[in-house]
This record gives structure tokens, C-alpha cells and sequence, in this order.
């Protein structure tokens, strides 16, 4: 063989091993909701993100994503969710949004009372959620979701604590009947 067909092939060799192959590298996709999943390909369209995953390409909104990691996959690394529990946590963001916005929009009408009213209420409900899901939670022993879960209740509990001072501000230092007769769910066993 002469030196410039060892050379060709040496470049070849050189290009070959350098290209990506099939399944090398993977990415894990996390959710600002603490959903994850594991794509075989991302790409960014405008503010959109494209996932290629679980047979199919997904279009998720960037400003629901966490963070994009390129990963190796190996059997002892644990799967992420299925799809259904991605969707389905994405859907009860989208669902967080638009009553959001209603509430936005409303605002303007409502007197101050009112929309303390109306938030304390939408609090108790997220509250009630997250006990639920730390119950079912607890017996699965995710510990990451656990810990997510508190964390969230934590977030409701505090957000529950400045509505009680916004409420006392905006009534002379002192919580009115409509605050007492709204009482906080009982946290579940184990919390």
C-alpha cells in the first residue's frame, strides 16, 4: 500500500470513530414539574424543544424544561418515567396556567378580600393535592419524588403563611371569620 492510501484510510478510521453511533449518547430531559425523560435526540426550535423519545418526536415548551443532560444509558441507571406520567404532570401545569390567567384577568373586578379569598382557597386545594400525592408517593419509596413533594407542600405552606400576613395587613392586624372558617387540610401520616 502506498502513503497516501494508508493515509485515506487512517482519515477514514479517524472520521468513522468520531462520528456519533447509534444509542451512544442519550439525553435526559428534566422538568421543572420534576418529570424526566430520556431522549434519543433534542433539538431547539424557536422556544420550543423538540424530543425525540419513546417512538415518536414530543414539542415541549423550553420554559417547562430544567435542564438537558447528554447521558450514557446503562441498565443500572434507573429508567425515567413512562410518557403517561410526563403528559400527565405537563397537563396539570398547562391546567395551573390557564386558571392563572382567568385569574389574572378577574383580578381587575375583584376587591382585595375577595381575591385573598379565592387564593387561600386555590392554596387548600394544592395543598390537599400534595398530601394526596405524598400518600401515594410514600408507599411507592420514591425518595427524589419525596423529597420534591415536601418540598412543593413546603412552598404551599409558606405561601399559605404570607396570605395570612397580607390578610392581616389589609385588615388592621387581625384574620376575619371568612380566613378562620377556610381551615388548613390535616397533613397526612409520615409527614
Amino acid at each position: 500500500m502506498n502513503n497516501s492510501m494508508k493515509k485515506i484510510i487512517l482519515l477514514l478510521i479517524a472520521f468513522l470513530l468520531l462520528m456519533p453511533g447509534p444509542g451512544i449518547a442519550d439525553y435526559l430531559v428534566t422538568f421543572k414539574n420534576g418529570g424526566r425523560l430520556k431522549a434519543r435526540d433534542v433539538k431547539m426550535e424557536g422556544s420550543v424543544l423538540y424530543l425525540e423519545a419513546l417512538g415518536g418526536t414530543i414539542g415541549i415548551p423550553v420554559d417547562r424544561v430544567l435542564s438537558v443532560q447528554e447521558v450514557a444509558f446503562t441498565k443500572s441507571k434507573p429508567e425515567p418515567p413512562p410518557l403517561d406520567e410526563v403528559v400527565q404532570e405537563e397537563k396539570g401545569e398547562n391546567e395551573k396556567e390557564q386558571v392563572a390567567a382567568e385569574q389574572d384577568d378577574n383580578e381587575q373586578e375583584k376587591s382585595p378580600a375577595e381575591y385573598q379569598q379565592e387564593r387561600k382557597a386555590g392554596l387548600i386545594e394544592e395543598l390537599k393535592r400534595d398530601y394526596r400525592l405524598f400518600t401515594e408517593e410514600i408507599t411507592k419509596s420514591n425518595r427524589l419524588q419525596l423529597k420534591k413533594r415536601i418540598a412543593k407542600i413546603k412552598e404551599g405552606l409558606m405561601d399559605l403563611k404570607e396570605l395570612e400576613e397580607d390578610v392581616r395587613k389589609t385588615n388592621g392586624g387581625a384574620l376575619p371569620a371568612w380566613w378562620l372558617e377556610m381551615p388548613l387540610p390535616e397533613p397526612p401520616a409520615g409527614l
